[in-house]
């Protein structure tokens, strides 16, 4: 085993300074990096998941220890590829168009260097069987000719996260620079939710990546020579994807509340119970509502406080080694709060929803001139960021992209759609959580019907859906979410604006 402990320290420090990697310390098998940029540490990750699939391992480790350990929940299963080659899988008939397209052939680039044999690593009794038995499961190494098990040797989780550190410092007995902060705590919570083999990132490192076209073509090189094999060998696909995992919360530690969370959770609650509401739609589309309410989705102050602390996260993936993103498990984290890509509703009959809030423009230049209103509408926005997303959760929405309080959601269904549109007008008419200066806005003040009644109060926010086809469903090159594209979503973005 000391000898597979070597060789997982040397396929880790082997391309460091290749991506100007900084080694600042290890801990027992886990080893602490620092990069200059984003780019630099996905190759470094990607790199060294390559070198471990190559490295001599021992014979009684090179299945990554699958059969010494009797609790392999957490471990990727590369028999889950058998149903998905036998049946054809929903991640498999989705698979994003743009990493299928044709690309640039790798031609005269200068190739890595690669660390090990590869055809020794082939030639092992381990790695024939495994892809004798399991073809679909393979890696294919173009100058070797040799076919490797998608899974192989220590599997090792790799955590990303990009920041400004608060502390930098000089530890005292090994004389290295030290990083703290909230950057690293949160980049060694991110560290333990992979599965091994896995490489997942905070969302603030993929938004740190300057271009994603760039990164693309740097991987490319990186793994030119290496493919998939068993399926469209005809194509040259997109060398890495990016796929958004959700938002999870990593840590159980309380954070502190956001303003007025209790009014946010009881105004969803008292929609149940608003017949005048009830009255203008659907019963199916109202049972949609009690229906996720009644699960206990959202309970007072837990939703805002929730989605003010959860993460987002992505993985990514090779695409040498897209089989594994089959074979993980749910991502390790205290509890997922939203879908991810793999969950968003598919492009059949998909129902997408736009929100717009009104008299946003006015609102905006009215900050420009006058700045003690800034504060206010900075204020304004991140609530009804949080009004719309702690609305999705009852409702199984998705967010597709959210921008300067505008939002753009997928949904499976049009009940559950209208379902989410009752839920948040409610909660806006309901909440109190607006700053006394915006409700002296045009179009935010409090709105009463002849009875006295509470119509309106705060930010007006108009909804528009449409319920058809997408010509396509796809994860954004940029973020990894779910994105869209057909007539429905101009359909949809115009009935929001009437």
């Amino acid at each position: 085993m000391a000898r597979d402990i070597a060789l997982h320290h040397r396929c880790l420090r082997a391309t460091l300074k290749e991506f100007h990697g900084y080694e600042i310390a290890t801990e027992g098998d886990s080893f602490k990096c620092a990069f200059h940029t984003p780019e630099d540490a996905i190759q470094w990750a990607i790199s060294v998941q390559m070198d471990l699939l190559c490295a001599p391992w021992s014979e009684q480790i090179e299945d990554g220890g699958w059969g010494a350990f009797g609790d392999t929940s957490k471990w990727g299963d590369p028999s889950k590829l058998a149903d998905l080659s036998r049946q054809g899988d929903r991640r498999v008939a989705r698979r994003p168009s743009h990493l299928l397209r044709m690309a640039a052939e790798c031609g005269g680039k200068k190739r890595k260097k690669v660390l090990f044999n590869v055809a020794s690593a082939a030639d092992s009794i381990y790695s024939k069987n495994f892809c004798a038995q399991m073809p679909y499961a393979t890696v294919f190494h173009a100058s070797s000719g040799s076919t490797l098990p998608v899974f192989r040797g220590l599997r090792v989780r790799i955590g990303i996260h990009t920041g400004t550190a608060d502390v930098v410092g000089t530890h005292e007995n090994t004389k290295r620079v030290t990083y703290g902060g909230q950057v690293m705590a949160t980049a060694k919570a991110i560290s333990d939710v992979p599965a091994g083999g896995q490489i997942v990132a905070s969302a603030e490192t993929i938004a740190a990546i300057g271009s994603m076209h760039t990164l693309e073509q740097q991987v490319r090189e990186l793994l030119c020579g290496w493919s998939t094999t068993g399926r469209e060998e005809e194509q040259q696909p997109a060398a890495v994807s990016i796929v958004h995992m959700g938002s999870h919360l990593l840590s159980r530690v309380a954070a502190p509340e956001p303003m007025k969370p209790r009014s946010i959770a009881v105004a969803m609650r008292d929609s149940q119970n608003d017949t005048s509401v009830r009255d203008g739609i659907s019963d199916r589309a109202w049972a949609t509502v009690e229906e996720r309410l009644s699960q206990g989705s959202v309970s007072e102050g837990v939703v805002p406080s929730a989605l003010e602390k959860a993460q987002d996260l992505v993985s990514i993936v090779p695409f040498a080694l897209r089989s594994r993103s089959v074979c993980f498990p749910p991502l390790d984290t205290v509890q997922q709060l939203t879908p991810g890509f793999w969950a968003a509703p598919a492009r059949e009959g998909v129902t997408i929803v736009f929100t717009l809030v009104e008299n946003w423009t006015q609102l905006k230049l009215h900050a420009q001139t006058n700045t003690s209103f800034r504060h206010v509408l900075d204020a304004t926005r991140e609530q009804l960021n949080l009004l719309v997303r702690a609305a999705l959760l009852p409702t199984r929405g998705y967010e597709v992209e959210g921008e300067d309080g505008c939002f753009v959601l997928a949904f499976h269904s049009a009940e559950e759609a209208v379902g989410f549109a009752v839920l948040l007008q409610q909660t806006l008419r309901l909440a109190d959580c607006w700053i006394p200066e915006l409700l002296a806005m045009p179009g935010c003040e409090p709105l009463r019907d002849d009875e006295g009644q509470l119509v309106a109060v705060g930010p007006r926010i108009k909804v528009g859906m449409c319920t058809a086809d997408a010509q396509v469903a796809q994860p954004s090159m940029r973020t990894g979410r779910a994105e869209y594209f057909g007539w429905l979503m101009n359909h949809a973005a115009r009935v929001a604006a009437t």
